[in-house]
């Protein structure tokens, strides 16, 4: 289906460049994996490996077409964790626009107990652990209320 939609919209044989850091992991699989997944569906993508400053400042810069990330925290909290995906965020470096995913952002972050803060975040592909829910049992859950202050 993807290379159909490529080429209705007259894009076969598109091209771009991911810029990567030079990092082994998780950056060096997950490039190879990307490149692999994009070129199955007709794209050709040429790998740009950068070391961390640099490809800090190509984000920072917006000095590239496609670049990886990996937004994630030491903590279950999904005020840091969302935070990369908001309109307005100084380290949305993809500039993207989604005015649905700042409602739901500022919705979650509003609320008081767990359960709500978790599931209304699962629009957010790149944070599966909301999808699945939490592991904290049920009850635990339910008693504790997190909120900015408590932290």
């Amino acid at each position: 289906m993807a290379r159909r939609l490529l080429k209705e919209a007259g894009a076969e044989g598109f091209s771009f460049t991911l810029t990567n850091r030079g990092v082994p992991q998780p950056y060096e699989p997950v490039g190879i994996w990307l490149i692999d997944q994009w070129r199955q569906v007709g794209l050709n993508v040429k790998q740009v490996t950068l070391e961390t400053a640099a490809w800090l400042q190509a984000q920072k810069s917006g000095e590239h077409e496609v670049s990886t990330n990996a937004p994630c925290n030491s903590i279950v909290e999904p005020d840091m964790d969302l935070h990369w995906f908001l309109t307005t965020s100084p380290v949305n470096f993809s500039r993207h626009k989604d005015r649905v995913m700042d409602e739901l952002y500022q919705k979650q972050s509003r609320a008081t107990m767990w359960t709500p803060r978790c599931w209304r975040t699962r629009r957010n592909p790149a944070n599966p652990r909301w999808i699945r829910g939490s592991t904290f049992p049920r009850k635990r859950l339910d008693a504790w209320r997190a909120t900015r202050a408590e932290w």
